[in-house]
């Protein structure tokens, strides 16, 4: 056992690597459905939205996972995904905002304001919609933090960034959901399509 962990750790292979085959179909049929939505759907103007945001990833080498987190978050900027609204039980809002998707709450976190009340986030809410730059900034700085988390760990590349975009949308370690399949699905469709 000790030979095969030294041999792992040796060729940089990860437990994490294989998907089970329930994840692999699942991740089968997003890339289904992405694709039709790229193909038929998404307007070429929301597609030159997220080619430019794999663009500006390359900088940072973090090309896919900034246009996968831009097609989830909002297709490209289409105005029908660009807010999602969460009210909890103690009647505060947080609203996830702009291309991105980013939380008004994370962005109270990183601007070092105040927990944001309803017409606080509403504020919040109309800065990230509209300055794009604001919000490409703050999922760069969340996913900063992700990576520092993650990186060092043994991780391969892919595990990595399957990690950082479960970070992005539930800022836990444990994945939760589907968000990370959904990833995979996306950057097996970008790797044909940008």
């Amino acid at each position: 056992m000790r030979l095969i962990l030294l041999i792992m750790i040796m060729l940089n292979i990860s437990y994490g690597d294989k998907l089970t085959h329930k994840q692999e179909k699942a991740v089968d049929a997003y890339y289904v459905k992405y694709k039709f939505e790229w193909e038929y759907i998404i307007k070429d103007v929301y597609k030159a939205h997220i080619e430019q945001t794999f663009i500006k990833g390359t900088v940072s080498n973090r090309r896919y996972i900034t246009a996968a987190i831009h097609f989830l978050e909002s297709r490209g900027g289409m105005p029908k995904y660009l807010s999602n609204i969460h009210v909890r039980k103690d009647g505060s809002v947080s609203i996830d905002c702009g291309d991105y998707g980013i939380s008004t709450d994370t962005f109270a976190h990183i601007t070092k304001s105040n927990r944001p009340t309803s017409n606080k986030a509403i504020d919040y809410c109309y800065a990230l919609k509209n300055d794009k730059e604001l919000s490409h900034s703050i999922m760069m700085r969340v996913l900063d933090v992700a990576e520092e988390r993650y990186t060092g760990r043994g991780y391969s590349s892919k595990e990595l960034g399957r990690k950082m975009a479960n970070y992005y949308n539930t800022g836990r370690d444990k994945y939760i959901g589907t968000y990370y399949l959904e990833y995979i699905a996306l950057v097996k469709l970008f790797k044909e399509v940008l």
